[in-house]
Formats: C-alpha cells, structure tokens, sequence
C-alpha cells in the first residue's frame, strides 16, 4: 500500500492538469517576489542647539568650515585698571575655534561679527565694538584675518551685558551660510 499511494496522487495531479484550459496553480510560485526598494531613511537633523564644546559645521557656496564653542566665561575680567565699563554691565567671554575645511572660491577671512549670545530674557548681545589687545589676559580671536584650508583661528571674543543676564544660547552666523547654535547651562 505504502508504494501505491505515490502513484495515485501522481495521477490525479496529472488528470487534473489535463484539461483543455490550463488551471491556475494553487500553490504560491517558489521564486521569490521583488520586494520594493526600501524608503531611505532621512538623516536625522539637530534639534535644536548643541552642547558647549562640541563641533559643527557651516557650508557656504564653495566651502566648508567647522565651528566650535569651547568655553563661556563670565565675568571675563579685564586686566587694564579703570577700563571704561557701563554702569550695571560685565564683559562675557566665548573661547572659539573654527578651521577651514575646504574651499575653492574666495578666501575665508574671520571675525567677531558672526558671534552673538542669546539670554534667557530673549535678549542679545553682539561683540564689542572697541577694544585693545592690552585690554584682556587671555589671546583674543582674529579680526578680519583670513585661514587657509587646514587651519583654524582660535581665541576668545568679549561681549558687554547686563549683570546678572546668563547667557542661553550661542550663534554663529557666517555671512551666507548656515547658522550653528550652542546651549550654554
């Protein structure tokens, strides 16, 4: 019996198949169906502003930079006695780096300009206008000097602003490219 029942289901597979109209297999094809292609996944963006000490970067046109915040200093102290000071007002520090990655256009040239500090009271504050060398203990960052691909410019940009304010946020916003933000706790 156990060699009989082989055949038999051979040929009712076979008699089945003999009609005149091809049937439709009712079992699913063994060759595998093309899936479709996977969405690409989009890469996340930063949601909202960085860590103090960390590293970004700004593209504009034909060039590349990396900006970093290192350190806020507040108090920044001067070191001239009687240095002309605003009544209710402190000087702040920001110690920066950025590096020029690449470029094959105009020449990167940096300065205080693109740096500004945002408070908790949704004020602002932009870099001093004034100052001297001789004024601070610590190198200040370059004014108006340019870097060439591979190097950096660090050093520190002094602000005013009133006592008491602390800062939430810095910006960078070099001319046309895009502005980079650090959370300052």
């Amino acid at each position: 019996m156990r060699r009989v029942f082989p055949f038999i289901l051979l040929a009712v597979l076979v008699t089945g198949c003999s009609g005149s109209e091809a049937a439709a297999p009712s079992v699913a094809p063994a060759v595998p169906l093309e899936q479709p292609s996977p969405t690409p996944t989009p890469t996340p963006t930063q949601s909202g502003p960085s860590k103090l000490g960390s590293t970004q970067e700004t593209r504009r046109d034909d060039s590349l930079a990396t900006a970093t915040l290192l350190r806020v200093r507040q108090p920044l102290r001067a070191v001239v006695p009687g240095l002309p000071e605003r009544a209710g007002y402190e000087y702040i520090g920001l110690e920066v780096k950025v590096c020029v990655v690449e470029n094959s256009g105009e020449q990167i040239t940096v300065s205080w300009a693109p740096w500004s500090i945002e408070f908790t009271d949704d004020t602002s504050a932009t870099p001093l206008s004034a100052w001297g060398d001789q004024w601070w203990s610590v190198p200040l960052y370059p004014q108006d000097r340019a870097v060439r691909v591979g190097a950096c410019a660090r050093g520190w940009v002094p602000f005013e602003a009133p006592k008491g304010s602390r800062p939430k946020t810095v910006v960078y916003q070099p001319g046309s490219g895009n502005a980079l933000e650090w959370r300052v706790k």
